[in-house]
């Protein structure tokens, strides 16, 4: 749909903009996903697990870590990227958390989650930490692409309850 194509846009345009006139010999840090590996069933990301995009989304976010690649190996910029998983926190202005959240607040009797129960299974990491993560980057001068998510994974049914017990709605 719309939302793939502008997401394509964003993120492969966007990154080819801010990279290509980025200072000489900067240390570009980008926010990337893990959603590049596909639909895998296991969530021991390895940074050397081959990628496999299986969305739009995930392919926007591939294509852009080329770009930068392509950038570094011309002498251009030192790169890291840096493959986070979903995002918890407060803040938040998309993404799964967001939109259940929205769900349970709206008017519907019913939650509807996508999957058959207890559905998908993700690992999360809170905002805070990610924000940790690109400072330790920038600290350390730490180059290259790294995965940015727990060991561990949680339900989208056991999210979906959580949520609905945070915010005593049922």
């Amino acid at each position: 749909g719309n939302a793939g194509l502008e997401a394509m846009l964003e993120n492969v345009q966007g990154t080819h903009n801010l990279v290509h006139h980025a200072q000489q010999n900067c240390h570009f840090i980008f926010a990337s996903s893990i959603v590049v590996y596909g639909d895998y069933h296991c969530y021991n990301f390895l940074e050397d697990m081959q990628p496999k995009p299986t969305s739009l989304y995930a392919l926007s976010k591939y294509n852009a870590e080329n770009i930068i690649n392509r950038y570094e190996r011309i002498g251009k910029i030192k790169k890291t990227n840096l493959r986070l998983c979903a995002l918890v926190g407060k803040g938040l202005t998309h993404g799964f958390i967001f939109d259940l959240i929205n769900k349970i607040k709206s008017d519907s009797p019913e939650l509807e989650l996508i999957g058959a129960a207890p559905g998908s299974i993700k690992p999360f990491l809170n905002i805070e930490d990610a924000c940790n993560t690109v400072l330790h980057a920038i600290q350390k001068k730490m180059y290259g692409t790294y995965n940015v998510c727990p060991r561990d994974n949680i339900s989208v049914e056991q999210v979906a309850k959580m949520a609905m017990k945070t915010l005593n709605i049922h």
